[in-house]
C-alpha cells in the first residue's frame, strides 16, 4: 500500500495523460445520471469509471480522487493475489513469493497505477485466479462457484484481454474438479458469469456482437507475415514485462543498468526450475529427497502453461502482438510470476539461505529502482507538466475560453479539469464527442499546442489571424482575433477542419 500510494500521491500528471483522463471523464457522465456501459468505443467496460465516480461523489473532483481509483483496486489485487499464491503454494512458498508481488516489475507497476481500466482489470483477474485455486483445491461452497463465475464475468465486460487468465482458469478448474461439470456447479458458475457480463451481453444484444468490432484482440494481423513479426515482438515483450528500462523514461538508473540482466536471467532461471524444465531443479530434488517434495509447484504448472499458451496465441494471431506499448496485452500473466519464483527460492535456499536471498534482492531492488517515486527525474517531470497544466488553465479561464482545439493528447486533458467547463475538441478520438455539446450560440475558443511553429501552421491554414501566446514553455496559446474570440459552433468546426 505504501508503494502504491508513493507511486500516486502526490498526485501528479501521468504519461499519456489525455487516455488517463477517460475514466474521469466518464465519472462526470454518470454523476450527470447518465449510466454507460463502456468507457472508449465498445472494448473497455465502464466498470473501473463508476468506482471513479463513486470517489468524486464522496471526495470532490480532482486528480487526487482520480489517483484513489488505482490505489483501491491495487490493495485488492494485492490480497487476491496473496490469496491465489497461498491456495497453490501453501502458506511457506506464498509468503517467499509475496515480496515479488507486493514490489512487482517495472512493466506491471507502472500499468497497475495508471487511472484507467488496468487497474480493475487485474483486480477482477486475481479474483478470478484465486476463487479457481480454492475449486482446485476442493473447496465445495456455492459462494465460491458463484463468485468464481461472477469475477470471470466483470472481467469479460471490462476487457477481452481478460480471457488470457479466466479461460485457463475455468479450464484448470473443471480439470482438477471434474464434479463442477456436474448441472449444480455449472448452474451456479453460469448464473454468475451472466450476472457479471450483463452490462456486455445488453449491449451486444442491443448492437448485435458490436464489441468485437474494431477490437485489438479481435482484428487478425495481416497474413503470415503479420504474424511472424508479432511472434518477433512477443519475444521481446515477456523480457520487458519481468525487467524492462522502457519506465524510465529517457531517465537512465545506473541501478537498473547494472541489476537488467542479472534481474532477467534469474526470474528466466526461476521460472524453467519451477516448471520442471531446469536440470539443476531434478538434481536438487535428488540431493534433498523428501525434503523437497513439499516444494513441488505441480498444482500450478498446468494453469501456468496454459495462460502462457493463449497469451502467446492472443498475441500473435491479432494486430496487439504490434500495438505501441503491447507488453499491456501481457500484464495478466505476470500473475503467475512470483508463483514461479518462489519454489526455485526455496529449492536454493535449503542449499544456501545466502545465494537465496541476494538473487531476491536483485530482483526487488531492480523492480524498485525502476519505480516513478517522488524524488525520481521521472517524477519530478511528471510533477512539473502538473504545474504547466494548471498555468495553461488559469490562463484559458482568465480569457474566459469556451472550448480549446488541438490534438487530441494537448485538449483532452483541460476537458477534465476544467470539469468540462472548457471543452476539448480534438483533430481525432474525440471519444466523448464533445463538439455536438457546443452551444448554438457564439462561443469563445482557442487554439493550443505545445510548439508555436504548430499554432502558426494550423492558423495558417485556416486563414485566422490572431496572436500567439506562450503560457508555459510546453503549452502555447493562439487567441485568433478580433477580440473577443468569437464565432458559431458551426463556423468554429468548419475553422477546425481547414486548420488540420
Amino acid at each position: 500500500m505504501a508503494l502504491m500510494a508513493a507511486m500516486l500521491f502526490p498526485a501528479h500528471d501521468y504519461i499519456g495523460n489525455a487516455d488517463q483522463v477517460l475514466h474521469g471523464l466518464f465519472a462526470f457522465r454518470v454523476l450527470r445520471g447518465e449510466h454507460p456501459v463502456f468507457v472508449v468505443k465498445e472494448y473497455w467496460g465502464g466498470l473501473g469509471g463508476y468506482v471513479i465516480a463513486l470517489l468524486f461523489w464522496l471526495f470532490g473532483v480532482s486528480r487526487a480522487s482520480l489517483a484513489g481509483g488505482p490505489l483501491l483496486c491495487g490493495a485488492l489485487t494485492l490480497v487476491a493475489w496473496y490469496g491465489f499464491l497461498r491456495e497453490t503454494l501453501g502458506r511457506r512458498l506464498a509468503l517467499i513469493a509475496l515480496p515479488f508481488a507486493t514490489f512487482p516489475s517495472p512493466a506491471f507497476l507502472f500499468w497497475a497505477t495508471l487511472p484507467n481500466g488496468y487497474p480493475p482489470l487485474l483486480l477482477l483477474v486475481a479474483a478470478s485466479l484465486w476463487l479457481a485455486a480454492r475449486l482446485a483445491r476442493g473447496d465445495r461452497s456455492r459462494w465460491t462457484v458463484s463468485g468464481f463465475g461472477l469475477c470471470v464475468g466483470l472481467a469479460w465486460w471490462t476487457a477481452l484481454l481478460s480471457v488470457e487468465c479466466t479461460v485457463p482458469a475455468v479450464l484448470w478448474a473443471a480439470w482438477r474438479r471434474r464434479d463442477l461439470l456436474h448441472w449444480r456447479p455449472a448452474a451456479r458458475f453460469v448464473t454468475g458469469f451472466l450476472l457479471g457480463a450483463l452490462p456486455w451481453l445488453a449491449y451486444n444484444v442491443r448492437h448485435p456482437l458490436h464489441s468485437f468490432v474494431d477490437t485489438t484482440l479481435i482484428l487478425p494481423a495481416a497474413g503470415w507475415q503479420g504474424k511472424l513479426d508479432n511472434l518477433r515482438f512477443l519475444a521481446q515483450n515477456v523480457p520487458e514485462l519481468i525487467a524492462s528500462r522502457t519506465y524510465e523514461w529517457g531517465h537512465p538508473s545506473a541501478v537498473t543498468g547494472v541489476l537488467q540482466w542479472p534481474a532477467l536471467i534469474l526470474v528466466g532461471l526461476a521460472a524453467l526450475a519451477s516448471l520442471g524444465l531446469f536440470p539443476l531443479w531434478r538434481y536438487l530434488r535428488r540431493r534433498q529427497g523428501a525434503e523437497l517434495q513439499s516444494l513441488e509447484p505441480g498444482a500450478p504448472v498446468p494453469l501456468i502453461i496454459m495462460m502462457g499458451t493463449v497469451a502467446a496465441f492472443v498475441n500473435v494471431m491479432s494486430v496487439a502482438g504490434h500495438q505501441f506499448f503491447s507488453v499491456r496485452y501481457l500484464l495478466p500473466l505476470y500473475f503467475v510470476v512470483p508463483a514461479m519464483i518462489a519454489p526455485a527460492l526455496a529449492a536454493l535456499a535449503s542449499r544456501s539461505r545466502a545465494a537465496a536471498t541476494a538473487c531476491a534482492a536483485t530482483i526487488i531492488v531492480f523492480n524498485l529502482a525502476g519505480a516513478s517515486l517522488p524524488g525520481t527525474a521521472v517524477r519530478r517531470e511528471l510533477e512539473t507538466q502538473t504545474s504547466y497544466e494548471d498555468q495553461l488553465l488559469a490562463f484559458l479561464r482568465g480569457q474566459r475560453i469556451d472550448a480549446v482545439a488541438g490534438t487530441y493528447w494537448e485538449v483532452y486533458p483541460i476537458a477534465f479539469l476544467s470539469r468540462e467547463r472548457i471543452l476539448a475538441i480534438p483533430n481525432v478520438a474525440d471519444y466523448y464527442r464533445m463538439e455536438n455539446r457546443l452551444p448554438s450560440s457564439s462561443v469563445r475558443w482557442a487554439l493550443v499546442a505545445g510548439k508555436p511553429e504548430d499554432l502558426a501552421a494550423r492558423a495558417r491554414r485556416a486563414g485566422l489571424h490572431g496572436t500567439i501566446r506562450e503560457v508555459t514553455p510546453a503549452a502555447h496559446v493562439f487567441l485568433p482575433e478580433p477580440d473577443p474570440p468569437a464565432c458559431t459552433s458551426a463556423e468554429l468546426l468548419q475553422r477546425l477542419k481547414a486548420a488540420y
